[in-house]
C-alpha cells in the first residue's frame, strides 16, 4: 500500500513593519526633520529678541514711518569726515609704532597730572573742565587718549622742543608793552616758556609726522 505525502503547509509570516529597517528609518528622518524645525523657529525667536533688544544697533530714528539706519549715519559721517578721521587714526598709530621702538611709555600718573595743570588754568578763567568738554562735545576719556598721545609726541621730539632761556627773553621783550608791573616774573616766565614750548611742539610735530607718513608702508584699501 502506498502512503501518499501530504505537502507541507507554509506558513506565511508577516513583518511587524513597525519595527521593520524601512519604518525604523522613516521614523528617525521625521525626527530630524522635527528637531531641524524645531531649531529653526528657536533660532528666529532668538533673533527676533535680539531684534528688538539691539534695535539701535541697525535703526536710529524713524522719519514718518521711514527708517534711518546706522548705515545711513555711517556713511554720512564717512562722507563728511572720512579722510580726516582716516589720518588722525594712521597718525595716531605711527606715533604708538615709533613710541614702541624707542621704549617709550606714558603713565597714567602723567596724563593725570596734565589734566590736573588744565583744570587748573580753566579755573582762573571761571570755566571747568567738564563745560569746556561739553562744548566740544568731548568726554574725559577723549582728552586722555588726546593727552597720551601728546605726551608721547613731546618725549620723541624731546630734543627739539626745548626753550632757551634766550628764547624766553626775547619773548618777554617783545610782549613787554603788555606786560603789567602786578604780573608774577616767575610765573610770568613759565608761562612764555610753555607758549614756546607748546609752538614748538606744533610746527615739529607737523613735520615729524609727515616723515613718518612717507617712510611707512600705509595701503589704503579706501578713499574718501
Amino acid at each position: 500500500m502506498t502512503t501518499r505525502k501530504t505537502p507541507a503547509r507554509k506558513t506565511i509570516v508577516q513583518e511587524d513593519t513597525k519595527n521593520s529597517p524601512v519604518s525604523q528609518v522613516s521614523n528617525q528622518y521625521a525626527f530630524l526633520r522635527q528637531r531641524k524645525n524645531i531649531s529653526v523657529i528657536f533660532f528666529l525667536l532668538i533673533l527676533a529678541i535680539l531684534a528688538f533688544v539691539y534695535k539701535s544697533a541697525f535703526v536710529v530714528a524713524f522719519v514718518n514711518g521711514r527708517p534711518i539706519t546706522r548705515l545711513e549715519i555711517i556713511k554720512e559721517l564717512e562722507r563728511q569726515g572720512g579722510a580726516q578721521t582716516l589720518d588722525s587714526l594712521v597718525s595716531k598709530v605711527l606715533i604708538e609704532q615709533e613710541a614702541q621702538k624707542k621704549g617709550i611709555s606714558v603713565s597714567q600718573q602723567e596724563i593725570d597730572a596734565e589734566l590736573k595743570d588744565i583744570e587748573e588754568q580753566l579755573k582762573t578763567q571761571g570755566q571747568s573742565l567738564d563745560q569746556v568738554l561739553e562744548a566740544q562735545g568731548l568726554s574725559r576719556k577723549d582728552l586722555e587718549e588726546q593727552t597720551r598721545l601728546r605726551i608721547f609726541l613731546e618725549k620723541l621730539l624731546e630734543d627739539k622742543v626745548k626753550v632757551t632761556d634766550k628764547e624766553i627773553e626775547q619773548a618777554l621783550k617783545e610782549q613787554k608793552d603788555a606786560l603789567k608791573e602786578s604780573d608774577d616774573p616767575e610765573e610770568l616766565r613759565n608761562q612764555i616758556k610753555e607758549n614756546l614750548r607748546n609752538q614748538k611742539l606744533s610746527a615739529e610735530a607737523q613735520a615729524y609726522l609727515q616723515s613718518l607718513q612717507e617712510e611707512a608702508k600705509i595701503q589704503y584699501w579706501m578713499k574718501y
